[in-house]
């Protein structure tokens, strides 16, 4: 079993004075190595999509100068003229292992596409307006988050919670019996993450903020549903430190997931 440690780290987005979040990324503040490893992944893009190529754009802890050697990842994200392609997908897999040896201090890069048309006209994938306006500094190309209308926290910005009872149900399915501690491992950490996030979803509208930062994420669970902080904290637990046991983990989500999951149907139908 992975051990880990939790610690109070982690941020919410404030609000301005309309009630809209303000995004708290800015170019200046990612700094060196991490503005190298930026570099060569905007020239990445750059070089293999060419003129398909709208905009690049970073979000997360390095977006915000917050990210930490050998613990944060990079997550960036390319705007297209035109949708993805398989082609597309085969390139980032073998990206991966280069820039993983010429920046050995980050845990991984994320490299996702996205059509200009899905972002402009999709509002079933709100996500991504929501990224590029609240979340991410664009790093090359026309920014479009000024073009974008502001978000407020509240059911509306929900993902988590919506899909919980069918990742529980995936878990359920996917997650091995036995077999390699890793691949249990990683399933474990999967659903608590998601378990935690979805518990900050429905609080969101009376926290008047937004994260997806795990600690603050319990926090404000258990200041609104004290009862259930316990379960939250030890989801929060295998989310840092996971386990493969799955009779255990199927023992809490019977539980708590389901609880959980009930909620957040009632939470997000308001």
């Amino acid at each position: 079993m992975v051990t880990g440690v939790i610690r109070p780290i982690g941020d919410v987005l404030s609000v301005d004075a309309e009630g809209f979040l303000i995004n708290p990324c800015h170019r200046d503040l990612i700094a060196p190595p991490w503005s190298v490893a930026v570099a060569a992944v905007v020239e990445a893009y750059r070089s293999h999509f060419g003129a398909r190529l709208h905009s690049v754009y970073v979000r997360g802890s390095v977006a915000k100068g917050t990210a930490m050697l050998d613990v944060s990842d990079i997550d960036t994200f390319a705007v297209l003229h035109g949708e993805p392609e398989d082609a597309d997908r085969s390139w980032v897999e073998v990206l991966h292992p280069r820039l993983a040896q010429d920046f050995p201090f980050q845990s991984g890069v994320e490299l996702a596409m996205v059509s200009l048309c899905t972002v402009r006209e999709d509002t079933a994938a709100w996500v991504w307006p929501f990224l590029i306006k609240t979340q991410s500094i664009c790093l090359w190309g026309q920014d479009l988050a000024p073009t974008l209308p502001g978000f407020k926290p509240g059911p509306a910005l929900a993902s988590h919670a919506l899909t919980l009872a069918d990742d529980l149900q995936e878990f359920t399915v996917h997650c091995p019996e036995a077999g390699e501690a890793r691949d249990g491992q990683d399933w474990c950490q999967w659903i608590m993450k998601r378990v935690v996030r979805a518990g900050f979803e429905l609080t969101m509208a009376r926290e008047r903020t937004y994260t997806r930062d795990l600690y603050p994420c319990y926090a404000a669970f258990a200041r609104h549903y004290p009862e259930q902080a316990p379960q939250m904290r030890q989801a929060l637990q295998w989310a840092i430190g996971p386990t493969s046991d799955k009779a255990t983990l199927a023992q809490f989500l019977d539980d708590f997931g389901v609880w959980m999951a009930a909620e957040s149907a009632v939470v997000t139908a308001r």
